[in-house]
């Protein structure tokens, strides 16, 4: 795994999108020295560091990676690794909905039912929450329900 980390930092840092994307969650998530790197998704080889994270999830995002767009919103409108920013969360939302992620659809539906860096507007938000329903999102479902 610390192999795969190594690898990952080499195509990061020249410039490749998804790689951004992978350094950027690594150290979203980061390690504990107890974790057990048996259990899946226990163990992510780059020491948690968040600031860091926002940094590479903003490049990942910048370079059109569509996932990155939704973390990086997501990091935005929670504070982390970076101050509340909700209309820059949003923004990113709407650009990853645009692409096609269900769980940018949803969190915008989200920022519409609740007035996060817009006005609220109910039929939006339910539009986007069929959207990401459509695709499956079982969150996007049950605001539906």
């Amino acid at each position: 795994q610390e192999r795969a980390a190594y690898w990952f930092m080499q195509a990061a840092n020249g410039g490749h999108a998804g790689a951004q994307y992978q350094v950027g969650m690594m150290h979203l998530r980061g390690f504990e020295e107890d974790d057990d790197p048996l259990r899946e998704g226990s163990y992510v080889p780059l020491p948690l560091d968040r600031p860091l994270a926002v940094q590479w999830l903003e490049r990942a995002a910048r370079a059109d990676h569509a996932e990155a767009m939704c973390e990086l919103g997501m990091c935005l409108l929670r504070g982390i690794g970076t101050d509340v920013d909700m209309e820059s969360s949003r923004t990113w939302f709407e650009k990853s909905a645009a692409k096609g992620v269900p769980e940018g659809m949803y969190q915008l539906g989200l920022c519409y039912e609740r007035g996060k860096g817009v006005r609220p507007d109910a039929k939006r938000a339910v539009a986007y929450y069929r959207q990401a329903a459509e695709l499956g999102l079982v969150n996007a479902q049950v605001a539906l329900a």
